[in-house]
């Protein structure tokens, strides 16, 4: 028989609803918070030229000199990437209620499969849009196993404004199906307005001390270049070898400890014309620490100070960054302390 039957009006959208209203929100591969680390290929880009590039460190990308990252900047090369990053990469990993969905979700979807037309409405250029983002999501087995990736990629407006003071961006994603143009907030992409300060790992050193050879310092207090050796931690021991100083392994750990609480502050406000000139002469030079590993591996970082309290230093002749001038202040006077016999303490701010 024909009949008549009423509705609530809240199932209007999923039965008349247009495509566009229907089409999953996310914008990307979701991936398992199992293996979230394992992103790889990352990369952003403004107006066409690439800002940052991460990739996953293998052990090609890992040596004596660096081992504790876990992922390595390929754009600005030279450097491993900092713990936000993965704050990044959570991003993109599957929603707790739905695993097939993801974080990473439009808040709105405007078009399903989109012309050039419609991206120019939107403010999207597709020859160098404002914002664009790659990355390759990995796919594991039933054993955990990471068999393949998966590539997403998509392409942002400028920052928009709406008629409440929200702040977001129009989105063209072309990781599922024909694509999508969408809306996403502003807070869920924070990471478009970063500086490579925020990318950057903050620790400068990274080494084991079972790895090293040699490590030298050089201050105006003196200079010194210590050799270690023993196959193993319990055999470890230190010698100063311009002087024939062998005291136990133990003080000069912990003068190990301050180095490894050596970090960054930001980025150093000279420019490039001021920062030669500092650097081309040792006058405002106040330390050397040069790192020889086990299988030759050879790194110096030389700190430049410029102000009461910052300090610029180079890697290996390239720097970007600054590092509070206490800092430095502490490693001279733990290697002053370390040749006196005078106990040292790491946490202690001098």
């Amino acid at each position: 028989k024909d009949a008549i039957f009423v509705l609530e009006y809240n199932i209007e959208n999923d039965l008349l609803g247009t495509a566009e209203y229907l089409v999953d929100k996310s914008l990307v591969f979701p991936t398992d918070m199992n293996n979230y680390l394992f992103v790889n290929n990352f990369s952003l880009k403004k107006n066409g030229e690439e800002v940052i590039g991460i990739k996953a460190a293998g052990a090609a990308d890992r040596s004596e000199i660096n081992v504790m990252g876990l992922h390595v900047l390929t754009n600005p090369s030279g450097y491993f990437a900092s713990v936000l990053y993965n704050s990044v990469l959570q991003r993109f990993c599957a929603s707790d209620v739905n695993t097939g969905a993801c974080i990473f979700a439009a808040s709105e979807i405007y078009e399903y499969d989109p012309d050039y037309a419609s991206l120019a409405k939107y403010g999207i250029n597709p020859y160098g849009a404002a914002y664009e983002l790659y990355f390759e999501s990995p796919v594991s087995d039933s054993d955990g196993k990471i068999v393949f990736t998966l590539p997403n990629h998509m392409l942002f407006s400028e920052k928009q404004r709406d008629e409440n003071g929200n702040y977001f961006y129009y989105v063209y994603s072309m990781t599922q199906g024909s694509g999508k143009i969408g809306r996403i907030e502003a807070i869920t992409v924070d990471f478009f307005e970063w500086g490579t300060d925020k990318w950057v790992s903050s620790y400068l050193f990274q080494t084991n001390i079972m790895s090293v050879d040699t490590i030298s310092f050089e201050s105006a207090n003196g200079s010194y270049t210590f050799k270690l050796e023993g196959a193993t931690n319990e055999v470890l021991t230190v010698t100063e070898t311009g002087s024939g100083y062998a005291p136990g392994i133990a003080n000069f750990r912990k003068l190990w400890s301050t180095m490894l609480r050596l970090t960054h502050d930001g980025y150093c406000d000279l420019s490039d014309a001021d920062k030669a000139k500092l650097t081309s002469t040792d006058k405002n030079k106040i330390l050397t620490l040069n790192i020889v590993t086990r299988s030759g591996i050879e790194r110096e970082i030389c700190f430049y100070q410029y102000s009461d309290v910052r300090v610029f230093y180079t890697i290996d002749g390239y720097g970007e960054f600054y590092v509070p001038v206490t800092m430095v202040n502490k490693i001279i006077a733990d290697v002053d302390r370390f040749m006196n016999g005078e106990t040292i303490n790491p946490e202690a701010s001098f």
